[in-house]
């Protein structure tokens, strides 16, 4: 064997003979089609809505979530970590939109990943490309695709009798319960593990 003939085969070996990582194979099925959260998170909000053990539980950890405060430090020193004040960072989360404060905000995403299994935010840019205001999307109109080599390349979103839209995952910020059915496709709601006690529940008090 050449040098050459070496060479081109030791680059094949490092490179997986041009195939990429097989841990990055996803069906086409999932990269072709929207793949909507199961089950529907409307059912599941109505649990939320109805159910007093569920919707107490929910609102205790969307409530601790929001109290925290979020700050913006400095990691480069590594004796000392620096709160930077005045950090765009923190005056974004500190008020995210013009509808919301940061605590309604967080207390929103929280709500949304226990019943869903996911939160997401759109990112509004500014013509720099600097985030100017963080919008959540609601879990209804949420479906996801992945891309060919990418675990998650977009989120559809569609409202009702609306047009849809599909945001590419860089304009989004994904909270998402780990499913290993769907691994980072789908979120494993915390509401639909307890389904089957919620509909005892429910049938009982009715």
């Amino acid at each position: 064997m050449g040098v050459r003939e070496a060479i081109a085969n030791l680059f094949s070996r490092v490179t997986g003979g041009g195939k990429g990582n097989v841990a990055r194979m996803f069906p086409l099925w999932e990269q072709q089609s929207p793949q909507y959260p199961l089950p529907s998170p409307h059912v599941l909000m109505e649990y939320y809505r109805t159910d007093d053990l569920c919707y107490a539980c929910i609102s205790a950890r969307a409530d601790a979530i929001s109290e925290a405060p979020l700050l913006t430090y400095d990691h480069a020193r590594k004796t000392k970590r620096t709160e930077l004040e005045g950090h765009w960072l923190t005056e974004l989360m500190a008020r995210p939109n013009p509808f919301l404060s940061g605590e309604q905000f967080l207390r929103i995403t929280s709500t949304y990943k226990d019943i869903a299994g996911f939160s997401a935010w759109e990112i509004e840019m500014n013509n720099l490309g600097r985030p100017l205001a963080l919008w959540p999307m609601n879990p209804l109109y949420c479906s996801f695709m992945r891309g060919a080599d990418t675990p998650l390349a977009f989120i559809r979103y569609q409202p009702y009798g609306m047009d849809m839209t599909d945001v590419p995952i860089a304009r989004c910020v994904v909270f998402m319960d780990f499913d290993p059915l769907y691994p980072q496709l789908k979120g494993l709601a915390r509401t639909a593990v307890a389904l089957k006690a919620l509909s005892v529940s429910l049938r009982s008090t009715d």
